[in-house]
C-alpha cells in the first residue's frame, strides 16, 4: 500500500492542497504528520496518495528519456559527420577533375596565386613517390597553382619518370592538397589533367 512518505515533498504539498489542507512549514515527517491529522478520510487519502505517486513516476521516467536522448542524439551526430567524411573521401577520389559550374570556376580563379617564379626549391633526393609527395608539398604553398608544363621543366623532376610523378599528384589530389583545374598546358595528366593548384 502507497505511504505518504512514498511522496516528495512538492507532491505532499500538492495533494494538501488538493484537500484543502493549510500546511505549516516544517519537515517531510512535520507535513505528513499535519495531513494524517487533519481527519482526511483513508480512503481518499490512499486514492490520492496513488494519484501522486503515478504522477511522480511518469516525471522520473520523463527526466530519464531526456537525459538518454542527448546521448543518443550526440551518436548520431558523429554517424552522420562520418557519413559526410566518407561521402567527400568518395567524390575526391573519383572525380579527379570534376565538372564544375561557371561559378565555381570563377570561384576556383579567385582564389589561384601563380606561382612564385624565383622561389628557392627544396633539397632533396627524390627516390620514391613518397619523396616526390615531399618535394610537391614544400614547392606549391596553399593558394599556388602550377601547369604541368612548369612542372615537368623542374630540373629535380628531370630524372622522374612520368608514371611515378603522375602516382604522386594523385595522391595529392586524393588527400585533398591539390585540386586539378581547368589551365592551358601542353603536357597534361590523365589526358585531362593541366594545372594544379595547392588548396591546403
Amino acid at each position: 500500500m502507497p505511504q505518504l512518505n512514498d511522496l516528495t515533498i512538492p507532491y505532499i504539498k500538492k495533494l494538501a492542497s488538493e484537500l484543502d489542507i493549510d500546511l505549516k512549514r516544517g519537515r517531510k515527517a512535520e507535513l505528513i504528520t499535519q495531513i494524517k491529522n487533519s481527519g482526511v478520510p483513508a480512503t481518499k487519502l490512499d486514492s490520492l496518495i496513488e494519484k501522486y505517486l503515478k504522477e511522480k513516476n511518469k516525471a522520473k521516467i520523463k527526466k530519464k528519456r531526456k537525459l538518454l536522448d542527448i546521448p543518443e542524439l550526440e551518436q548520431r551526430i558523429k554517424t552522420l559527420e562520418g557519413q559526410v567524411e566518407f561521402l567527400m573521401s568518395l567524390i575526391k577520389t573519383k572525380n579527379h577533375l570534376p565538372h564544375k559550374k561557371p561559378n565555381a570556376l570563377k570561384e576556383t580563379k579567385k582564389r589561384e596565386q601563380p606561382v612564385i617564379k624565383n622561389r628557392d626549391l627544396p633539397e632533396i633526393e627524390l627516390n620514391t613517390r613518397s619523396d616526390i609527395i615531399l618535394f610537391l608539398k614544400m614547392l606549391l604553398n596553399p593558394g599556388d597553382t602550377i601547369t604541368i608544363d612548369e612542372l615537368v621543366r623542374i630540373d629535380a623532376l628531370q630524372n622522374i619518370s612520368l608514371n611515378l610523378l603522375t602516382q604522386a599528384i594523385k595522391d595529392l589530389i586524393n588527400n585533398g592538397i591539390f585540386e586539378p583545374i581547368e589551365g592551358e598546358s601542353i603536357q597534361k595528366i590523365q589526358g585531362n589533367i593541366g594545372k594544379l593548384v595547392r588548396i591546403r
